[in-house]
């Protein structure tokens, strides 16, 4: 999917970001990201895999595009990779993985580099999920998940080609068997929001409790808190 591409990026350079998901149980998560910015692209998967160019797992620090963008590596927390692209004294973009989940993390993003952006993460003024035509707004999360699926026209950045490819994306769903997971998980509630307790905010520690539940690691919490 793409989830950023923004074409006027460091005066016409570009940028784009593409995300690869897969289906678990009741729901999905990022299993590889790509970030390219002019011709040189970096692949990050699960566990920390990651390639530049091509190479996996090329020696860092090193630099990305003509322009020298440094990107450096850094274990976090345990089963935590991170690569940090700095962009700007401001800006960067963090591809980042826990066990087999991968997170993408843009941050002090400017107009003048991301104002002309489109896809998943939304209209850079006000967020507002435009389809490719910019004009219509798409307020169904499943189907604006489809609008900004690759298309065969688009460069594949990832190294190992999708066979999904072209094939309309397939929300998960909720099946008995699910269910029954979910009702035999291991972990109880109280447990998820005891490994919660170091969010603040009500809303992200909700978030946090359910990652927990949903996917029966306690675990995940402490990726909650290094994202």
């Amino acid at each position: 999917m793409v989830l950023l591409d923004a074409p006027d990026f460091n005066h016409g350079m570009g940028l784009t970001i593409h995300v690869r998901t897969e289906p678990r149980y009741a729901y999905s998560y990022i299993e590889s990201a790509t970030l390219k910015i002019g011709d040189d692209v970096l692949e990050v998967g699960a566990w920390g895999q990651y390639m530049l160019n091509g190479v996996s797992h090329a020696d860092l620090p090193e630099t990305m595009s003509s322009a020298g963008f440094p990107i450096t590596y850094k274990e976090k927390k345990e089963m935590f990779h991170a690569f940090n692209v700095v962009l700007s004294r401001t800006e960067s973009i963090e591809l980042s993985s826990f066990k087999d989940m991968v997170h993408v993390k843009v941050s002090n993003a400017s107009f003048a580099n991301f104002g002309s952006s489109v896809g998943m993460m939304g209209n850079f003024a006000d967020g507002r999920l435009m389809a490719r035509d910019g004009i219509t707004v798409i307020n169904d999360h499943n189907k604006f998940g489809q609008e900004w699926q690759i298309l065969e026209s688009e460069p594949n950045l990832f190294m190992t080609p999708s066979p999904h490819r072209g094939a309309e994306c397939v929300p998960p769903t909720v099946t008995d068997k699910d269910r029954r997971r979910l009702g035999e998980a291991t972990i109880k509630k109280a447990a998820a929001e005891q490994a919660c307790a170091h969010h603040k905010d009500a809303e992200m520690k909700d978030f946090c409790v359910f990652d927990v539940l949903a996917m029966d690691d306690l675990e995940v919490a402490n990726a909650h808190g290094a994202f």
